[in-house]
């Protein structure tokens, strides 16, 4: 009989009692002479070794190819033990539902999609915190994954804001300029972190970041004209009217459109409104599509109280671009402020008809007309964005009802149903603010303090909706409840400079401005804060009333400090 293993003989087992020499090792098998054969934990024909005891000794023989099998065997018995273990642990105690098996089970070669995969699922986790507002467990999520997925924009945008509300301008700076290099200085980029910047008042941060960015090498023409263009602004945000000049005439750009648009708004800061106002036409006729010029020529204008020559802003952009809402919108407010009902009237048909498949046009007609009263024209609007289904009727129905607010129309408002549970949450809200308006004047007190209740102690409200109600709250007689829409505005956005300003003027009108000190020193420090505002604030701290008041001799500095700056920046 042939087997296929090797034969290895143990050490031959002596009988004492024979005194005859040991015997020669065998190499092989004699069937005859073996009378036990032992296999492990009973495989028999399929065990990779066996014993064999025969009279004078006993073999161990082994079968190399089932020993190869049952290696095999076992190996891949024990990767898939540890794997699973690994997959349950992974999946279970670190909170990873996405994970597969397979991730573990071929971690070697899957290596880069099991990180890949943990990355997009932190990247979710820390996403969705944010949009719950819980920043903490936002920043930690979205830090860890960052270095997974440095071109996320988002996330990186969303870690500079929590080191910006933890006062670390800093390290907000060093993450939004790591994320330049990963877009490879892209100008849309850079515009939407110098945006980001912008909007937080960190006027600071964006100089430096600019300073930074000017001394490296990256980025074309375009990119550095905005990096120049973004440390004048910052500087103008906050007066600093000579260094804001001097950073284009240090790089040979006084000439440009930009420069020429910084200095625009100097001029007017500076009481030099004809002089503004002539080098604004002078840039709108040069470059009509840019924007920003369009808004504060017509802002500008608007102030001055120029309605004839808002007509004339407005007429000629519809001439150069009339596929563009902006000229009709200026022109109907130019004939709305100067009474002339019968060419508005005339004006608002043409804008339905010319933008009637444009939802989001129509949407700002609506925003235009409601503060004026015309609440006929915002009704045509809604009723084209019912038919249509568009998502801006939320937004319309909301100014509706303000526009029959504007235009006394009170029971309408009133007779308003209940918002549809297909409404955002910060829209239920907003009606229900405009309803007990409504209720209040109406003299019916109980509905509206039921309404005024479920809006104050709500935290879905945007600050801006609540700045809105607030003043209408505060003009029915409800000053504690706007007082208190206010306080959780601002506790939900610590930067929102027109609800910080409405609560402190609240508190000084009252002469209770106890727990308000870190309120006026935040003022201090924001952007073109409301002078006659710091002089009343400072005049209260100063008093003896507030003697023992936390942190007052740092407010009244902070004070102090700001409106030195302010004065300075008029001469």
């Amino acid at each position: 009989m042939v087997w296929a293993g090797l034969v290895i003989t143990t050490f031959p087992v002596d009988n004492p009692s024979d005194p005859s020499p040991p015997r020669p090792v065998q190499t092989k098998l004699d069937a005859a002479h073996v009378y036990e054969i032992e296999t492990p934990l009973g495989l028999g024909r399929f065990a990779p070794y066996r014993k064999e005891r025969m009279a004078h000794e006993t073999r161990l023989r082994i079968y190399w190819k089932r020993v190869m099998v049952w290696g095999l065997i076992l190996s891949v018995g024990g990767w898939l033990s540890v794997a699973g273990g690994l997959y349950l642990f992974v999946k279970h105690k670190r909170d990873f539902p996405e994970v597969r098996f397979t991730h573990m089970a071929l971690l070697p070669w899957k290596l880069d999609e099991y990180r890949s995969a943990k990355a997009e699922f932190t990247l979710a986790q820390g996403l969705a915190a944010a949009e719950a507002q819980n920043w903490r467990e936002a920043f930690y999520l979205l830090r860890s994954v960052l270095p997974q997925v440095p071109e996320h924009e988002e996330a990186r945008m969303i870690v500079a804001r929590v080191y910006l509300m933890a006062g670390r301008p800093d390290q907000a700076q060093a993450v939004l300029v790591e994320g330049l290099e990963h877009q490879g200085y892209r100008v849309d980029y850079l515009r939407t972190v110098l945006g980001f910047l912008f909007s937080q008042q960190a006027d600071e941060a964006v100089v430096e970041l600019s300073r930074d960015l000017d001394r490296r090498e990256g980025g074309d023409e375009a990119f550095r004209r905005m990096v120049l263009t973004a440390e004048a602004y910052a500087h103008f945000n906050r007066n600093r009217f000579i260094e804001a000049e001097a950073v284009f005439a240090r790089a040979g750009l006084g000439g440009t459109p930009e420069a020429r648009f910084v200095a625009a708004r100097i001029a007017w800061e500076r009481g030099r409104r004809d002089a503004a106002l002539a080098s604004l036409r002078q840039l709108h006729s040069e470059v009509p599509d840019d924007a920003e010029i369009h808004r504060t020529l017509v802002y500008y204008l608007t102030e001055a109280g120029r309605q004839s020559e808002l007509r004339r802003v407005g007429l000629a952009l519809q001439l150069a671009r009339p596929e563009r809402p902006e000229g009709y919108l200026d022109f109907l407010t130019g004939l709305v402020a100067e009474g002339d009902e019968a060419e508005a009237a005339e004006a608002e048909a043409d804008y339905l008809r010319r933008f009637a498949d444009n939802a989001g046009a129509l949407l700002r007609l609506a925003e235009r007309v409601s503060a004026m009263g015309r609440s006929a024209t915002v009704a045509a609007v809604v009723e084209r964005l019912r038919v249509k289904e568009a998502r801006e009727q939320e937004s319309a129905t909301l100014l509706l009802a303000e526009a029959w607010l504007a235009a006394g129309e009170i029971e309408r408002v009133a007779a308003m149903p209940v918002a549809p549970e297909s409404w955002g949450e910060a829209s239920r809200l907003t009606l229900e603010g405009l309803r007990a308006v409504a209720f209040l004047r109406q003299g019916r007190a109980l509905e509206a303090e039921s309404l005024l209740w479920r809006v104050t102690e709500s935290r879905r409200l945007p600050a801006n909706a609540a700045v809105a109600l607030a003043g209408r709250w505060q003009a029915e007689g409800r000053g504690e409840a706007a007082r208190r829409l206010l306080e959780r505005a601002v506790e939900i956005d610590p930067l929102h400079q027109a609800a910080l300003v409405a609560l402190l003027r609240d508190a000084v009108a009252r002469r209770a401005l106890e727990d308000k000190a870190e309120l006026a020193t935040r003022l201090a420090t924001m952007r073109k804060p409301p002078e006659d505002l710091l002089v009343e604030l400072k005049a209260t701290f100063v008093s003896d009333n507030y003697l023992f008041e936390t942190d007052r001799d740092l407010t009244i500095r902070a004070l102090e400090t700001r409106l030195a700056e302010l004065r300075a920046s008029r001469g």
